[in-house]
């Protein structure tokens, strides 16, 4: 996705002088040591709720469960801190970023900028689909998929999609099939991120539309859904950016997990909201995503229902790769969710994870 733009930078940046590009090799070695000193893994603003050495455990097995275990580093090859240096600095100041997003198709801004109108018709957004191969066939796999599945009979159009899934399953097919397709398919040295990342955005976004749904009504919790799945993207894109970068200069070695980590921390938020901003999304759904430097104290707006689903998901992933015990989330738990409904879902969730892995034995 960003190879063209890295190519140009990193050619750029070959073809300075030897010693211009010592001077500024320096200058990028104690830009790294200062950037890595930011990237510590528990840095959240929630963790003011949280006991530090808890949020800690929680922080490093969620990102151990995406991109595998990593040992923290005090210092990176000078190879390696050129492509964090030059992936920082293009997260710093993102536009080079946004412009080679591919656009949004006219279904997924039709269906977004309707979606807190009574008004919404299905007519007008099925013909857009019809108009798009890639999103027909994205949502009837979706449909058709064990989340959407309703009966044994396989769905084979879109109207028999449509009439299935409903407005809002429609709606929900139609963002996932678009944000589906920043989710890395292929990672040759982390096999298991692009398919543990959609899990969990999946999730996510299940969790804050039910309790957003329960707490107030099922606009909210459509709303949260959307902003569930969405709050995921900067990862995706980040994970590529890195990946990409190192394809550029043909590195021939693993990427640094450690850092990919703590940079998806340190920018993917700020990366969301600028792609936010860049495809015009409705106010109501940029306020919907998570900001990491709230605490979320009680559910006054959507995106504490994001977060709250967010945390659930994460615990979720956690037990069910036996990262921490049960007891651990379980205590993590009772620091950072929010109400009983929020609890309650969680226990439910590693109850089912528990009766699973007793009927394997």
């Amino acid at each position: 996705m960003f190879i063209r733009l890295l190519k140009n930078i990193f050619t750029n940046k070959a073809s300075q002088s030897r010693s211009t590009e010592m001077a500024t090799g320096q200058s990028a070695v104690s830009d790294n040591f200062r950037f890595s000193a930011q990237l510590d893994l528990t840095k959240d603003h929630n963790s003011q709720l949280v006991d530090s050495k808890l949020q800690h455990a929680v922080d490093t097995a969620f990102y151990d469960y995406l991109l595998g275990a990593s040992e923290p580093q005090s210092q990176m090859t000078e190879m390696e801190q050129t492509i964090y240096n030059q992936v920082d600095k293009l997260l710093a100041q993102p536009d080079s970023i946004l412009n080679e997003l591919p656009a949004m198709p006219h279904s997924v801004a039709t269906m977004i900028s309707m979606m807190n109108s009574d008004d919404f018709n299905t007519q007008t957004l099925l013909n857009l689909i019809k108009q798009e191969p890639a999103v027909s066939a994205a949502i009837l796999a979706l449909a058709n998929s064990p989340m959407f599945r309703r009966s044994e009979k396989p769905v084979a159009g879109l109207k028999s999609a449509f009439v299935q899934l409903g407005a809002n399953g429609i709606k929900e097919c139609v963002l996932m099939s678009f944000i589906k397709r920043f989710n890395p398919a292929e990672a040759s040295y982390f096999q298991s991120f692009g398919e543990n990342l959609w899990e969990h955005a999946q999730q996510s976004a299940l969790f804050a539309k039910q309790l957003a749904t329960e707490e107030l009504n099922p606009q909210a919790g459509n709303l949260a859904f959307l902003a569930g799945l969405i709050n995921q993207l900067g990862k995706m894109i980040i994970f590529q950016l890195v990946i990409d970068a190192y394809k550029v200069v043909n590195a021939g070695v693993q990427p640094n997990s450690f850092y990919i980590k703590a940079i998806m921390r340190q920018r993917g938020s700020e990366l969301i909201l600028s792609i936010a901003k860049h495809w015009n999304l409705p106010k109501a759904l940029v306020d919907a995503l998570e900001d990491p430097k709230r605490v979320y104290m009680s559910y006054d707006s959507i995106a504490a229902f994001v977060s709250q689903g967010s945390t659930i998901s994460q615990l979720e992933c956690i037990c069910q790769a036996e990262l921490l015990s049960s007891d651990i989330c379980i205590r993590y738990a009772n620091q950072k969710l929010i109400s009983p409904e929020a609890s309650t879902l969680l226990y439910d969730v590693l109850g089912e994870i528990e009766k699973n892995k007793q009927s394997d034995e």
